[in-house]
């Protein structure tokens, strides 16, 4: 059986019709199949939604966490829960096009251990977000060694040996787009057309998503702390190499009075400098901090299995 995981945060308005949708593609394939909600704190009636869906329809499970502990927790909650022994990860916005899993599962025959989707087209993005997140995934790639396409996410079915390997990972720090990667196996890339999302507002605004790609690098790559390194160790060079010129210049032309602009200006530089490092090695420190204190990843509130729990 395959487990459908569906992270959703106040999703109450579509998940009536993808879940619709979703039962009427997979069942064409006759696979059995289960779809898995992780309500990540909602503050909508999206666990109500949930519950009357499970009254209608007897292979939805659903995981309710304590409060909103983000879609990468989320998710590894789910597949600490499922029942399937492969999982199909996918959004509940419906930017995922349900009629696209089927896609998944016929080629699960080809033996790859990872079929993952990269997203060609994406309604109502603007240029910068594009030229931004081609360009983040050509930084980390080159920092951390673990090579991204742009456009691979978390549309993705993990088989069974990859999702044992998922599943033992358990930093807090997570980014799920790069451990997908980092665990290796062989892997299928498919690629679909985003659909626009029927209602309700997108949570991932510029900021979420620039702290997510921090928590990426600063969790994939200690090569920031070398950068740090060598821009210590330019400046330190460049200013034993100013300062044997200013020798020379005083030895040759006499005592000049310094340029206020000039220091000012070095002063500023240092100082944005040293700050800038200080802050990189506080991401790091922040990210120790969170791991020493050993917290559980999350807080199950309540969870229902579906009716096929002990089928399988």
């Amino acid at each position: 059986m395959i487990s459908i995981i569906v992270p959703v945060y106040n999703e109450e308005s579509n998940l009536t019709e993808l879940v619709s949708r979703l039962q009427s593609a997979v069942s064409e394939t006759e696979v059995d199949f289960e779809i898995f909600f992780v309500n990540d704190g909602s503050s909508d009636r999206t666990k109500e939604t949930i519950g009357k869906l499970q009254q209608e329809y007897r292979n939805i499970g659903a995981l309710h966490l304590s409060r909103n502990f983000g879609k990468e927790v989320a998710i590894i909650a789910a597949i600490d829960h499922i029942n399937g022994n492969a999982a199909l990860i996918m959004d509940g916005d419906l930017q995922h096009p349900p009629e696209f899993v089927p896609t998944f599962l016929e080629n699960r025959a080809k033996g790859f251990q990872i079929i993952q989707a990269r997203r060609r087209f994406r309604p109502g993005e603007t240029w910068v977000r594009k030229t931004l997140s081609r360009f983040y995934y050509k930084v980390f790639s080159t920092l951390t060694n673990t090579k991204m396409q742009d456009g691979a996410g978390d549309f993705i079915l993990l088989e069974k040996p990859a999702l044992k390997a998922f599943r033992s990972l358990r930093e807090r720090a997570r980014f799920s787009k790069g451990l997908y990667y980092w665990i290796g196996f062989e892997r299928l890339m498919l690629e679909y057309d985003v659909t626009p999302r029927k209602s309700g507002n997108s949570t991932w605004s510029m900021g979420p998503l620039l702290h997510l790609g921090i928590v990426g690098l600063i969790s994939f790559s200690n090569k920031p702390l070398r950068l740090i390194s060598g821009i210590g160790f330019a400046i330190s060079i460049s200013a034993i190499l100013f300062g044997a010129w200013l020798i020379i210049r005083t030895l040759i032309f006499g005592v000049a009075l310094p340029g206020y602009t000039s220091t000012l200006f070095f002063i500023l530089l240092l100082g944005g400098a040293n700050l800038f490092c200080i802050g990189i090695v506080g991401e790091y420190v922040g990210a120790i901090f969170e791991e020493a204190k050993e917290r559980p990843l999350y807080i199950v509130s309540e969870l229902n299995e579906s009716q096929l729990h002990g089928e399988v």
